[in-house]
């Protein structure tokens, strides 16, 4: 016999019919239904002995009405992604692009002109940024200064907007690394602090060093 097209549970399947002589007047039964999944196909058997095919044409009939496909989620990933929606922060003192699944946290500001924080999943995993008076000190002034107060790996300089910048690379605790910039634009230091998770720096640390990359002082 000839395939037949059949719409089972949303999806076109095809419905091979066929039958096996049993004795010269009896015989079995029985139809195949194929259905596409995603990523699977699934076969439907029924069959009956002589007369009972037929006698039981209702139950086959609810049976394949009552098929659903099976739904299978997608296991989320334990690792943090940044998000792909951008949201611009803006100061008296510089903006800034930051990816939307960032959590502001509240950051002390004490004497300094601005103080915010943001941070991943983790709480280890932040940007931190706080602005205070240069006191028409240049920035290479400014690093003199304070580049004591961090127990430094390793140092270097670097360009905020195409004014120049210095940072320093240091390990507050077990498995936590930092980054700090100092940057100063009309008399005002820039500081931006960067914590990241050691053994996942890939996840974390381009996210903020490219949130660096972004600001526009001014």
């Amino acid at each position: 016999m000839p395939d037949e097209p059949l719409t089972v549970a949303g999806k076109q399947a095809t419905n091979v019919r066929y039958s096996i002589p049993v004795t010269s007047k009896t015989m079995i039964q029985g139809i195949e239904l194929y259905i596409p999944g995603d990523t699977s196909m699934y076969k439907l058997t029924q069959m009956g002995y002589g007369d009972h095919y037929g006698a039981h044409g209702d139950v086959f009939n609810a049976i394949i009405n009552s098929f659903e496909l099976p739904v299978f989620v997608t296991k989320k990933s334990d690792v943090w992604v940044p998000s792909g929606n951008i949201e611009t922060y803006k100061s008296d003192f510089f903006t800034m692009q930051y990816p939307d699944n960032l959590d502001f946290v509240q950051t002390k500001k004490g004497t300094n002109d601005l103080a915010i924080g943001m941070r991943a999943d983790r709480l280890d995993c932040s940007i931190n940024i706080d602005v205070f008076d240069a006191k028409k000190l240049s920035v290479e002034k400014v690093w003199e200064q304070n580049k004591g107060r961090y127990n430094a790996k390793s140092t270097g300089q670097a360009k905020i907007d195409d004014q120049n910048a210095f940072y320093a690379d240091y390990s507050p605790r077990k498995d936590i690394n930092s980054r700090v910039y100092f940057a100063v634009k009309n008399d005002k230091v820039i500081r931006v602090t960067i914590n990241y998770f050691a053994p996942q720096k890939d996840v974390y640390f381009p996210t903020f060093e490219n949130m660096v990359k972004s600001i526009k002082l001014k």
